[in-house]
């Protein structure tokens, strides 16, 4: 015991200035890693940045290039869709009223071409047969004709 002692006593002992400023040095090298640390996080934050910045601007041109060649398409589709509705609306008028109120009917979802292709798949429901491309027959091309040996006659309307 008198060993310890003695060996307590040997050992330097510290005033409070020693202490503070040994605490100080250590908290100055620790600001400075943090320091270091930061500016480090920063600068790889920063090439990425970049990095990502110049991948938006690859991108950028690769959809504006996109858009020159969609432009002169956008024209062409208007004009299309502008006919298909004329279309629609001169093959309502002339399957009449009940057509129009048909067409009304069907959802608002449906495009023009759709409202065309289901009135052409049941253009039956209105009475009217048709000639040609999506045209309603005129009164003399109702009755169908059936040539035979040179004469023409017509078929008699079905009784119902």
């Amino acid at each position: 015991m008198e060993g310890d002692r003695e060996q307590a006593e040997q050992e330097k002992k510290f005033t409070q200035d020693e202490v503070n400023a040994i605490i100080t040095k250590r908290l100055a090298r620790a600001q400075e890693k943090q320091q270091e640390a930061l500016q480090a996080a920063s600068s790889l934050a920063e090439r990425e940045s970049l990095a990502a910045e110049k991948k938006w601007q690859e991108l950028a041109g690769v959809h504006e290039q996109r858009v020159k060649e969609l432009e002169p398409l956008e024209d062409q589709v208007k004009a299309y869709q502008e006919m298909v509705e004329d279309m629609l609306k001169d093959r309502v008028k002339a399957l009449g009223d009940a057509a129009k109120a048909a067409v009304k009917a069907l959802p608002e979802s449906l495009t023009a071409l759709e409202r065309l292709n289901w009135l052409s798949k049941n253009e039956g429901l209105f009475g009217v047969a048709t000639s040609g491309v999506g045209t309603p027959a005129g009164r003399q091309d109702r009755q169908k004709t059936i040539e035979r040996g040179g004469a023409t006659r017509r078929r008699p309307k079905a009784r119902f």
